[in-house]
């Protein structure tokens, strides 16, 4: 700490801080800078209310199009016995709109998010993929098991995903496509409060295209039609949060880089305004400062293109005002001198 301090005030603009103006200054330029950097490049993003697309039939098939909410409106009460190590079968009659569907445009999926999903059952291209949680693959279930080419046609598809205590099987059309072994116990690891959603994520960004005209679960020896009214919710329209609110952040090298320059930034501007102060507590105000700074930024990038709020970088910027704070090493009778000489 006392390093820090001796460097600090070896630069030579700190020489000229008994200076009044220029000791106000100093943090209101240091704050412009962390404000800017933090919400470049200036373009607003913010979570948008979309109309429902989701269209019902006369005979009973579903219209999916580009935003489609229809969800269960919590965990299905089927998931318990799945996770206990029971039997998931899932019928599916679909109808493409279009081959160029990515992401992959999810069919059916069972989740939290795009980042955070148990099951997904979707379309890439032309291929059917399905991707399933279990030890070894990543949070969204990747790698993924494709069908290559099971979903060319435009025509009704038969699609039955199932899934055995240590083994899937997807079949198209009456024709095996994927039969692969899974561990045993996989869905121990599937979340307890996930939700069931058709036609996209439960929270929107990875829409399909398409009609389904049956939706079918079979679990615990109990089939449960998803399609028949009132088994998933169809509000109106919903809120969309941007997708970068919801990608998960990997602390690599440049996480760390990030962070540091968090840290640096904040020690700088915690150590100028405590230097700033003119009360008897300048170290717990500068901190208390640098804090609803840091706040109000996390809140502000929920609106900003580009940026993503994190509670990590909240602690490392509170962390960096307190460390810059504590190294204004001035005693409390020179910062009462400091505070007298700044009156006269």
């Amino acid at each position: 700490m006392d390093r820090m301090r001796r460097f600090l005030l070896s630069l030579p603009i700190m020489e000229r801080t008994a200076d009044s103006s220029t000791r106000f200054a100093l943090p209101v330029v240091v704050l412009c800078a962390i404000v800017a950097a933090s919400l470049f490049p200036f373009r607003l993003d913010p979570p948008r209310f979309r109309r429902n697309e989701v269209v019902r039939g006369p005979a009973g098939e579903v219209e999916l199009g580009r935003h489609n909410v229809l969800r269960s409106r919590g965990a299905p009460a089927w998931l318990r016995a799945v996770r206990a190590g029971g039997r998931l079968a899932i019928a599916l009659e679909a109808r493409p709109a279009a081959a160029e569907q990515t992401g992959p445009a999810r069919i059916l999926a069972l989740s939290h998010s795009a980042y955070r999903a148990d099951l997904v059952i979707g379309q890439e291209v032309v291929d059917l993929v399905v991707r399933v949680k279990r030890p070894g693959s990543e949070p969204w279930g990747s790698p993924a098991f494709v069908a290559r080419g099971a979903l060319a046609g435009r025509d009704w598809i038969a699609i039955s995903v199932v899934l055995e205590p240590d083994r899937l099987r997807v079949v198209v059309d009456g024709e095996v496509r994927v039969d692969e072994p899974l561990a045993r116990g996989y869905a121990r690891s599937w979340s307890a409060t996930c939700r069931l959603a058709l036609g996209d994520e439960p929270g929107g960004a990875r829409p399909w295209r398409g009609t389904l005209r049956c939706a079918s679960v079979d679990a615990g020896g109990q089939v449960h039609d998803l399609l028949a009214p009132g088994v998933l919710e169809q509000p109106a329209g919903s809120w969309v949060l941007p997708e970068r609110l919801s990608q998960p952040r990997r602390f690599g090298g440049e996480g760390l880089a990030v962070a540091a320059l968090h840290f640096a930034a904040f020690s700088v501007l915690g150590w100028l305004m405590a230097r700033a102060s003119k009360t008897s507590r300048p170290r717990l105000r500068a901190v208390a400062a640098c804090a609803l700074l840091g706040l109000g930024l996390a809140g502000a990038k929920v609106f900003v293109a580009a940026r993503h709020p994190s509670a990590v970088d909240l602690v490392v910027q509170i962390v960096g005002a307190a460390v810059g704070a504590r190294a204004d090493g001035r005693s409390p009778m020179v910062r009462a001198r400091d505070r007298s000489a700044a009156r006269a």
